[in-house]
């Protein structure tokens, strides 16, 4: 109850600003940096977001991975544009030291990654306006880095804005 309390308090003190467009938002989809479920604060073309992931263990073990990001946008929240992110995964890669045939528990060890993501945010307003800037996805590929493996990834992420201080404009086009 008091970290709602604190993200609302956040909120409001950076939307008494009404110049700085600002927006939290509720996430679900796929990222390594960004999590299966998660949150997103943005303050004009910048956000900090943070995630929470499982990862299963082909075997026997499933573990909880939290993540964080800091990523910048080419334009504001309301609007589709490019992104980039720099994040990390508490527990993004499984690593195998051993090879066992069959594979036996405990022959995998989490080890945290470190992503850079880059993709396209689309603002689905401008496919219907009736949504009026409450739905947004992001879709973006990127490179993790961890100790014993580097890999290419991609993030998929449907964004419900929860709270803005975005005034809405009549006649307004957002692109």
């Amino acid at each position: 109850m008091k970290t709602i309390l604190f993200v609302h308090l956040v909120f409001l003190g950076t939307s008494l600003n009404a110049q700085i467009p600002t927006a939290f938002t509720l996430r679900a989809g796929d990222s390594p940096i960004k999590g299966l479920a998660g949150i997103e604060l943005q303050m004009s073309n910048y956000s900090l977001s943070a995630g929470w992931r499982p990862i299963q263990d082909p075997i026997d073990k499933n573990y909880n991975s939290f993540s964080g990001a800091f990523t910048v946008y080419s334009d504001q929240w309301y609007k589709s544009c490019w992104y980039a992110s720099l994040g990390a995964a508490s527990k993004g890669y499984l690593y195998q030291p051993t090879i066992h045939i069959p594979n036996l528990p405990g022959d995998y060890i989490p080890e945290p990654s470190a992503v850079l993501m880059v993709g396209r945010r689309i603002n689905t307003r401008n496919l219907n306006h009736s949504w009026s800037n409450k739905c947004i996805v992001d879709v973006g590929g990127g490179y993790s880095v961890s100790e014993h493996s580097n890999y290419f990834t991609f993030e998929m992420i449907f964004n419900f804005v929860l709270l803005n201080n975005h005034k809405k404009m009549s006649g307004a086009r957002y692109y």
